[in-house]
């Protein structure tokens, strides 16, 4: 049996990798594999530390290419992750080695590395290497470049220059590497808002040269003025960098929502875009008056450039801090407002969105795909009519879109500048607030699409792991309560009012009725298979006297939070009426021997077409097991793709082998209805969900050579060939799989575990003799 945090649900995924660290400790390194493995294939999500966890088993079982994956791996999950760096700078890639010397430089002390880093990114041409970054008073960092004179650079003050001289320091360690080296420091001047270091070569390979400190008034005084006209206004920030569409599509949307009871300013900042584009974008902006427009001189990221606008803003004003990748529909500005001033303690308000965090729907807590300007509008409208007025409290609220009072502004000033180039400084300043005793709430009458994630794109996973440390060290347990905000889901009967009003503005759909534990392992290969243009699963959950079924989209879109629910002893008529009033053109159920009698009347009532599976297939007569074949040095079984009854055979197999403790080890490739239910039973690992393409390599590098196969369908059968593999066929139809032994596969699962295991104890008996 294994310990009891690898078999608990909530702690399964960082035990594993506890485990995996202790056995590399203790120098197990195939049992360190396995549970590193699985932690990379299993939710949540793995993150960096897990794959390079595996990457260190590989290494110590020989598999350096695979060890290199795993690092490229963490790498693209967190950039700057030091570990993974070290293992690519011998990447095969010579631009992978180069990305990786560059993270090094930046954030390595340790002098043997970085030594390696600073010749990889010289190379044969580069004068100089260096990293600088901004201290509280002073940029500082380190310099190395070719021979024993002295390094002549410039140094720009705002536009001041000045040149410097750095001298070299023989002890230092990076020295010996290309002759000379130094620690730098640059005092930043009182006054001073830019710090420009040149002049060192157009081949220098130099991290950081440009710095700027964000100023309380833009220098021109030409941008920030008061609103024009009288009453409550809002100053509406919009920061922009690139994706010139959606900018346009965002101010486009933002000045056709012209509010009736508060006035409106706009200021956007060009964030040193690089599309020349975007800047001529915004220059005719401001020349037509619809916004005021700041510029920075260099790219200071989200926060400071919010800031730079919030310091400028009427001390008399809300503020709307907005991205520029949404989408807003008319009277969102009101709403918002009328949400905000709804309580006296209210200090900031988010929309709903299709992405945004906590407030996503259909789908909660993910990024749901951005819907077109019409079905925005249609939704924004929907919500606004069945949530009048409704809002929900929430642990912080999202930059997004987030609408902050003036009142909550004057308690917690600006955001936080130690989130680097971005992510979760909004949650940063929505956490003062709610110290400060003001409440972030949701306004659930109010839906602001949001594409998302577009300016960082694959490096936002990353960003949000490592400031998400700060978050939590400055506010212990932060954590918790957003776990508890999840469990509850206060938003849930929000997304469910609407997924019953959007469900009926659809085209009718396929619907697919399956028991609960079919459902997911089902769907994937049944959306391939079939290609139904719209299918709806039902899933059947039976619970305390009660039928529920629910119902979701099966490509994620609306509904996913719709539930029927019916008594036991009335489930049939009650479900079949609740099914006739949504659109559906056709039924199947795959499995009807899983799926309740009460269900399957349900559905027969409906009067569609109707399709179902047949629960008990014909049966092949069996074949007589051979003899004399090789003893497995461990047996692997294939994790079937769908259904009950093979998991129940799968479960007698593993409490077979629980009982006896001469059969070789067992492992089952792939993922079952519930791994952590087998790996309960006795000594088996379940490795999790495995790609076609990765089987082979897996099964081999768990030492198999007999392949127990339930399911003949599997996908990772159909077309292979498992060269040296003795394949166990637990299926009336696995004669038709080449090279198989085929088990009698009838009767109670206990009595086909006890047929394989006597055959595997009879093969290793005659494997002694020989």
């Amino acid at each position: 049996m294994m310990e009891r945090d690898l078999l608990d649900p909530a702690r399964h995924a960082g035990a594993l990798a506890v485990a995996a660290a202790r056995a590399l400790r203790a120098g197990d390194i195939d049992r360190a594999h396995a549970f590193a493995d699985r932690r990379c294939r299993i939710r949540p999500p793995a993150e960096a530390h897990d794959f390079l966890l595996r990457a260190a088993s590989r290494r110590a079982l020989g598999d350096l290419d695979g060890a290199i994956d795993d690092a490229r791996t963490a790498a693209t999950i967190d950039p700057d992750n030091l570990i993974a760096a070290r293992w690519l700078l011998r990447a095969p890639s010579p631009a992978e080695r180069v990305r990786a010397a560059r993270v090094i430089a930046r954030r390595e002390t340790v002098a043997g590395p970085l030594g390696e880093a600073v010749a990889i990114l010289a190379g044969d041409r580069a004068p100089a290497v260096g990293t600088f970054r901004e201290g509280a008073d002073e940029i500082e960092g380190w310099l190395a470049w070719r021979g024993t004179e002295p390094m002549r650079l410039t140094v720009a003050f705002d536009s001041d220059e000045r040149a410097v001289s750095i001298m070299p320091d023989p002890a230092h360690a990076l020295a010996p590497i290309l002759g000379s080296a130094a620690r730098v420091r640059i005092a930043w001047p009182n006054g001073r808002r830019t710090i420009r270091l040149g002049g060192f070569g157009p081949e220098a390979v130099i991290l950081g040269t440009d710095f700027a400190r964000t100023a309380g008034e833009d220098p021109s005084g030409a941008m920030l003025h008061r609103t024009d006209g009288t009453g409550p206004g809002v100053t509406v920030i919009l920061p922009v960098y690139d994706d010139l569409a959606s900018t346009r599509l965002c101010l486009a949307t933002l000045l056709a929502d012209t509010p009736r009871h508060l006035t409106r300013t706009i200021i956007a900042i060009d964030d040193a875009t690089p599309d020349p584009e975007i800047a001529r974008f915004l220059d005719e902006q401001e020349q037509r008056g619809t916004i005021r427009l700041l510029r920075n001189p260099v790219n200071l990221g989200f926060a400071a450039s919010v800031n730079r606008a919030l310091a400028g803003r009427p001390s008399c004003n809300d503020v709307l801090i907005l991205n520029a990748d949404t989408v807003l529909s008319p009277g969102v500005l009101d709403r918002l407002r009328r949400a905000a001033y709804s309580a006296p303690d209210i200090g900031t308000v988010t929309p709903l969105s299709n992405n945004g965090e906590n407030t996503s729907l259909p789908r909660a807590f993910t990024e749901n795909p951005l819907p077109s300007v019409a079905e925005i509008h249609a939704i924004d409208a929907m919500v606004a009519t069945i949530n009048d007025g409704r809002i929900i409290d929430l642990p912080n609220g999202t930059g997004f879109c987030l609408y902050i009072t003036r009142a909550c502004l004057d308690a917690v000033g600006s955001l936080g500048l130690q989130f680097g180039r971005g992510y979760l400084e909004d949650v940063d300043l929505c956490l003062r607030a709610a110290e400060a005793g003001f409440r972030n709430v949701c306004a659930a009458d109010v839906y602001v699409g949001h594409a998302g994630s577009r300016s960082f794109g694959s490096d936002k996973r990353a960003l949000v792991v490592r400031n998400l440390a700060l978050i939590e060290a400055q506010f212990p347990g932060y954590e918790r309560i957003c776990a508890a905000f999840f469990a509850s889901d206060p938003l849930a009967p929000v997304r469910a009012a609407v997924d019953a009003r959007m469900v009926m503005r659809q085209a009718p759909a396929h619907l697919v009725v399956l028991a609960e534990v079919d459902s997911e392992a089902w769907l994937g290969v049944h959306r391939q298979v079939c290609g139904e243009a719209s299918i709806l699963v039902a899933r059947v959950i039976q619970r305390a006297g009660r039928i529920d079924l629910a119902l979701a989209d099966a490509a994620g879109g609306f509904p996913q939070n719709l539930r029927l629910s019916a008594p036991l002893r009335r489930a049939g008529p009650r479900l079949a009426a609740a099914l006739s009033r949504l659109p559906i053109r056709s039924v199947e159920v795959p499995f009807p021997h899983t799926v309740p009698e009460e269900v399957r009347t349900a559905v027969a009532a409906l009067k569609r077409p109707l399709r179902t599976s047949p629960a008990d297939p014909p049966i092949t007569p069996p074949t007589r097991l051979p003899i004399g074949h090789t003893v497995p040095e461990r047996v692997v079984a294939l994790a079937p793709s769908a259904g009950t009854e093979s998991f129940r055979l799968l479960c007698a197999i593993v409490r077979r082998w629980a009982r006896d403790g001469k059969l070789p080890e067992l492992a089952i490739v792939g993922a079952t209805l519930d791994d952590l239910r087998l790996m309960g039973m006795g000594p088996v690992l379940v490795t999790g969900p495995v790609l076609p393409e990765e089987a082979v390599p897996l099964i081999r590098r768990l030492g198999a050579t007999t392949l127990i196969l339930l399911d003949p369908d599997h996908p990772t059968v159909t077309g292979m060939a498992f060269f040296g593999l003795r394949i166990a066929g637990l299926h009336r139809r696995c004669d038709s799989v080449s090279g198989r032994v085929h088990i009698d596969p009838t009767g109670a699962p206990e009595a086909v575990a006890d047929r394989l295991a006597r055959w595997v104890a009879g093969a290793v008996v005659e494997r002694r003799v020989a």
